[in-house]
């Protein structure tokens, strides 16, 4: 019974990815929403505080001087493809020297991008991918529930930055629940993530200080909200973490994909970048 869940979430999850698509989804906004939460607004006036750049937050704590970018990636204004339905248009835009990623709302996120790609992008602009630790800081209270009214879950394409005004975390970040899987600075390798062995597939039944699995069950849990994690015995993988714009209750932030090679792109992969404060 575990094998054939495994088996039919892996099909779902390699569709969201392997679907290739060129179409977008302008999303609107209620007439009653804000243009940003409380929790956004005081999140971005604190890290204000702190130091950081533009269109980024501050983590504080132990993460102080760890600055993370507040929407998902998307390319910027001196980009030739501002909507990416491609690995070519991935490409096309890193051959323009001037083009790099920024942190914004209403804009396509940056798809179809390998994990090797998404590194140089955010080098692009003097920032990093996300380590797994500031990844789960950066996320923790971002709404983890599967009706899809407050993060995107239950969409067909990726939705722009900040569509769901609602699916924003306790820092002030947008979207680390479904839209897209995003690339985080880890790797898996014959199933042993920094010297441990990670679970094989399933619901999260334990996870460690940083939000990654250690333990799965055929049961999904309420205290890890019915996540799922993916994983592959043999093999080099890196980790996605988030889900995807079709996940449904399988994403949230221990939801994590762990069986997707380096080189693979597709339209439910993104990324997010984070900077240094240099002190």
């Amino acid at each position: 019974m575990k094998r054939f869940a495994s088996i039919a979430r892996w099909f779902l999850v390699t569709v969201g990815i392997v679907v290739l698509t060129s179409f977008t989804v302008d999303a609107t906004l209620s007439g009653n929403s804000l243009s940003q939460s409380a929790l956004g607004i005081l999140a971005t006036s604190v890290s204000g505080n702190k130091g950081c750049p533009e269109g980024t937050v501050s983590l504080g704590g132990d993460f102080d001087g760890v600055c993370v970018d507040i929407f998902e990636a998307s390319p910027g204004d001196r980009c030739p493809v501002a909507t990416i339905s491609g690995a070519q248009h991935t490409r096309q835009n890193m051959n323009e020297g001037a083009c790099a990623p920024v942190s914004a709302k209403d804009k396509d996120p940056w798809i179809f991008v390998t994990l090797h790609q998404a590194q140089e992008l955010c080098g692009r602009t003097g920032k990093r991918l996300l380590s797994n630790a500031e990844w789960y800081r950066a996320s923790l209270g971002s709404p983890d529930l599967e009706n899809g009214t407050t993060c995107a879950l239950h969409e067909d394409t990726p939705v722009r930055g900040g569509a769901y005004e609602r699916c924003v975390s306790g820092a002030g970040v947008y979207d680390m629940v479904g839209n897209v899987w995003e690339w985080v600075d880890a790797q898996v390798e014959n199933s042993v993530y920094e010297g441990r062995d990670v679970p094989e597939s399933g619901y999260v039944a334990e996870a460690d200080g940083d939000g990654v699995v250690t333990k799965t069950s055929d049961v999904g849990s309420l205290d890890y909200h019915s996540d799922y994690f993916w994983s592959e015995r043999e093999g080099l993988f890196g980790m996605l973490r988030g889900g995807f714009y079709g996940s449904g209750n399988d994403a949230g932030v221990y939801s994590i994909q762990a069986k997707t090679v380096l080189s693979f792109a597709g339209n439910a992969i993104g990324f997010r970048c984070a900077s240094d404060i240099k002190k």
